[in-house]
């Protein structure tokens, strides 16, 4: 069971006790940080973005989007070696998922 964390949240959120219940139901659990978050890669070299340019479409100081964080997320399993997998997801995580 992978587990996908929402906006800003480190995997740590995701409770030891409840993946402990998880796992006591048989499941393999994985939990990760998303981008810029935690212990993963940060983009700090890019730059801040634009926040008020995205309420008026202007997206071009976004460094990565939605699809860039599920290439992230199937690249995980890939990499694990897990080609079937139940996705939960918070917030974010979520659309993830």
């Amino acid at each position: 069971m992978l587990l996908v964390m929402g906006l800003g949240e480190q995997l740590i959120a995701w409770h030891d006790g409840f993946c402990e219940i998880l796992a006591d139901h048989g499941f393999r659990v994985i939990r990760f940080d998303n981008r810029d978050v935690g212990l993963s890669t940060w983009l700090d070299g890019y730059g801040d973005v634009d926040v008020a340019g995205l309420f008026t479409g202007d997206l071009s100081t976004v460094r990565y989007g939605l699809s860039d964080m599920v290439a992230d997320t199937a690249g995980l399993l890939a990499a694990l070696g897990v080609s079937r997998a139940h996705l939960v997801g918070a917030s974010m995580g979520g659309h993830i998922a």
